[in-house]
């Protein structure tokens, strides 16, 4: 196993990364591409491949003339997890120091019990670490999505109402015991706002909000290319939106006014208390449309109209262009609908609204783009990361089209 590398001099991470965005690579063509005199070359790959990070792939064929030794990064020199904790599912995936997603596992959160969230993560990663043959002292680091605020100085996370086990546990600790690794931990909206401006509708554009409605709400920013999260962390807790219900009450206080008029447990209620049939999912009720179910239709209707003021009261502050929903509610297109027709009577030039072309797996990808870049950056000595961000959007790209 590969240790931590230092930062590399510039020749040195300029052939490395060279390797890993176009290898397998020959070292007549690592010098073309980096302008690198080939003796330099020889020599620079040469240490990379004592050190473990670069190994021998095969040789070049076609052409005229010798064949070369091709180079490629050592995929299993060092791995990492990806892990979007939401307070209904789990969605886990490990990856390799190249970014190669190699397995993914999913189940719903054991929410209410710190033990049994505790040994189901675990479960889920030995999982993913026995199916794929992985030493777990290679994994390296972990990526840890979470609805919530989090501290960027301490890790830990506030405002989590709808995963009861989270209440006073010191997070990263508690991570760190489940991974047995380095963990990050991010707000799940924020990794979602990261996969979409990768390779979701958001790719070219630089002021995006990925909004995302499920058991509760919550809003990723991208302003200017730059992830916003405020001076507590807490941008984008659109939750806290004093609409759809009485602020100074103090449960929505706690829980937050808007997400008391749109999260999964409010549309149900809503549904019931117009008349609607008991114990019906939010998914039923969605499902109910256009089948002449007149509440269905007006809670919908009204679920739009209070997203939109949502999103209209965050584009007067930030002029977004695109606005982009997500969730397993948010990503309804019947909600969409509703919250096109409402911004356009609520704004005279109100941004692009689109469903998220990632479905639910904006945070999981965002995850993934986060731990590949930090992975590298430790392991490989490098600072360069734009090159591997386009690796990872590629390869975003094909899982989905592998999914369709």
């Amino acid at each position: 196993m590969v240790s931590k590398s230092p930062e590399r001099p510039a020749t040195s991470r300029t052939i490395l990364t060279s390797i890993v965005e176009h290898g397998p690579v020959s070292r007549a063509r690592l010098s073309r591409l980096t302008g690198i005199s080939k003796p330099t070359t020889s020599e620079i790959v040469g240490d990379l491949e004592r050190s473990g990070l670069v190994q021998q792939s095969g040789r070049t064929n076609g052409g005229i003339g010798r064949t070369a030794v091709t180079y490629e990064l050592c995929r299993d020199a060092a791995y990492f997890v990806a892990c979007d904790l939401g307070a209904s599912k789990i969605h886990m995936a490990i990856a390799d120091l190249g970014t190669t997603v190699l397995g993914e596992v999913s189940a719903p959160t054991e929410r209410n019990d710190r033990p049994r969230l505790k040994k189901q993560l675990q479960s889920m990663l030995n999982e993913l670490l026995a199916e794929n043959r992985i030493d777990r002292r290679r994994v390296r680091m972990a990526v840890v999505g979470t609805p919530g605020v989090v501290d960027r100085r301490t890790g830990s996370v506030a405002l989590v109402p709808n995963i009861p086990a989270f209440e006073g546990v010191n997070l990263p600790k508690f991570m760190q015991a489940v991974f047995g690794s380095a963990v990050m931990i991010e707000n799940d909206v924020n990794l979602g706002v990261i996969g979409e401006h990768a390779a979701g509708h958001g790719s070219d554009n630089d002021n995006l909000v990925y909004l995302a409605l499920g058991t509760g709400i919550g809003m990723g920013l991208l302003v200017d290319g730059r992830l916003v999260r405020g001076h507590s962390g807490a941008a984008g807790e659109i939750a806290y939106l004093p609409i759809g219900g009485d602020p100074f009450e103090p449960v929505n206080v706690s829980n937050g006014t808007l997400e008391s008029s749109v999260g999964a447990a409010a549309i149900v209620a809503s549904y019931q208390k117009a008349g609607g049939e008991r114990g019906m999912s939010v998914r039923s009720i969605f499902e109910r449309l256009g089948s002449g179910d007149t509440i269905a239709e007006t809670v919908v209707r009204d679920l739009g109209r209070h997203v939109a003021l949502g999103i209209a009261a965050v584009a007067a502050v930030l002029d977004p262009n695109l606005v982009v929903l997500g969730g397993s509610i948010g990503a309804r297109p019947e909600l969409a609908k509703h919250v096109r027709l409402n911004l356009s009577a609520l704004m005279l030039t109100p941004p692009a609204v689109e469903v998220s072309s990632l479905g639910n797996r904006g945070p999981i990808e965002g995850a993934l783009i986060v731990g590949g870049e930090r992975l590298q950056r430790e392991v490989l000595g490098l600072d360069a990361t734009e090159p591997l961000r386009a690796i990872t959007a590629a390869g975003i790209r094909k899982r989905m089209e592998a999914a369709e």
